[in-house]
């Protein structure tokens, strides 16, 4: 799993990898930078029309099928615009054409993941941020 830049241990003369408690539960990386695997396919949780309008507060339920099992350690998060006609900005791990991080959500506790049974989990906006709730480790 992603961890934050190693600076923060460095200033603080502490090293945080061993001590999940004191990480934060959401924070921005740029997840080109860390080694990471992913778990599953990438799902899409919420589409919102600018011009149209949209929801101050939202909640999806998701059902996540694991590629491959392991231990979900965040919901690794991040968007696409289509900025009209064929022309699409994002800020996907995949595309490193930007300077945009992607979100990371830690999980706690951690699920342990298997290609049998699919991970149900409910995300919710307010407009300003995402949160995600494990409802079927």
């Amino acid at each position: 799993a992603p961890r934050p830049p190693a600076r923060v241990g460095a200033r603080a003369a502490c090293d945080l990898r061993a001590d999940t408690d004191l990480l934060p539960a959401t924070y921005q990386h740029a997840l080109a930078t860390v080694e990471h695997r992913f778990l599953a396919a990438p799902n899409e949780m919420f589409r919102l029309d600018f011009a149209a309008g949209f929801p101050l507060s939202d909640e999806v339920g998701l059902e996540v099928l694991p590629r491959i099992s392991g231990t979900a350690h965040a919901v690794v998060c991040w968007f696409d615009l289509l900025l009209g006609g064929e022309t699409v900005f994002t800020t996907s791990p995949f595309d490193s054409s930007t300077h945009w991080d992607q979100k990371v959500h830690l999980l706690v506790p951690a699920p342990y993941l298997t290609l049998e049974h699919p991970w149900r989990i409910t995300a919710c906006h307010d407009r300003r941020r995402l949160i995600f709730t494990q409802t079927d480790p």
